[in-house]
């Protein structure tokens, strides 16, 4: 795509965060993540609320790229009658992550936020399945994002903070998870800290947080990785992206170069540059 004349089939934006494509992905409903788009351009997959809040569910859409514009959103084939959210493209496109509340099978009526998984098929999206395996499906898992290398940050219970949220991570090994683990507190403050966002490389991570220095309910932070797996004092992504609103669901487009993140309830997006700047102070 050519940034100097349409970028996803828009303007390509400037460093004042502006709506992502309103009407069609930015709506007048309660979108709840940012909106993943596929390496060609041609898909978008995001979760969004419908009003009243409260009657339904939150589940999955997803909008194609067709004759220079996006369609009208539809629910995703494999979006189910409990809470789903939260889709991730895989690096590779071939599978889709996100949370749901669903059952982990028919015999069983015990919802929880788990992390799922879609694999690409031919004509759609296969059977979801447990993205972590059963041997970790008695932890709770919601608003995520992951490495290049397969690395999961995930939001998750942590005892003993505002409303028992926190950051966690957990890596894989030859397609083996081990054991998630509790970022440090840089990260996880005594305040809620939640919905990572991690970059491809792990070079930085993003998160929302109501810490002590917060502009509105909820603010954007980043924090750098450094030597020794440390993480820098997290920092306030600043007044162009945090107001005295909530903002939270961080994200990438797949070339890096715009930044998403939901304000309120509408998803907006911001030229990706101010991260390099935020590295360099």
């Amino acid at each position: 795509m050519n940034e100097n004349t349409k970028y996803y089939g828009q303007s390509f934006p400037t460093d004042i965060p502006q709506e992502f494509i309103p009407e069609i992905i930015s709506t007048n409903q309660h979108e709840h993540s940012y909106p993943t788009i596929s390496l060609d351009g041609k898909e978008c997959f995001w979760s969004m609320v419908t009003l009243p809040l409260g009657e339904t569910p939150q589940k999955i859409y997803t909008s194609s790229f067709k004759d220079g514009k996006w369609t009208n959103p539809y629910l995703a084939s494999f979006s189910s009658s409990y809470v789903d959210g939260g889709p991730v493209f895989s690096f590779d496109n071939q599978q889709l992550y996100f949370y749901s509340r669903r059952p982990l099978d028919t015999s069983s009526n015990v919802e929880q936020l788990r992390i799922w998984v879609v694999d690409r098929k031919e004509n759609g999206w296969g059977e979801p399945h447990l993205a972590f395996g059963k041997d970790h499906a008695d932890r709770l898992q919601s608003s995520f994002s992951c490495t290049k290398t397969g690395t999961f940050y995930y939001s998750g219970i942590l005892e003993g903070v505002k409303n028992n949220m926190g950051i966690y991570r957990i890596q894989q090994k030859d397609g083996i998870f081990g054991i998630s683990e509790i970022l440090p507190p840089q990260i996880n403050s005594s305040y809620h800290d939640w919905i990572p966002f991690i970059a491809p490389d792990e070079s930085y991570l993003i998160f929302s947080s109501d810490r002590p220095g917060s502009i509105g309910f909820f603010d954007l932070y980043i924090s750098f990785h450094i030597e020794n797996d440390q993480w820098s004092e997290p920092l306030n992504l600043g007044p162009k992206i945090n107001t005295e609103g909530s903002e939270r669901f961080p994200g990438l487009t797949p070339d890096r170069k715009a930044f998403f993140f939901v304000r309120d309830s509408e998803i907006y997006w911001v030229d990706s540059c101010f991260i390099e700047k935020l590295k360099k102070t």
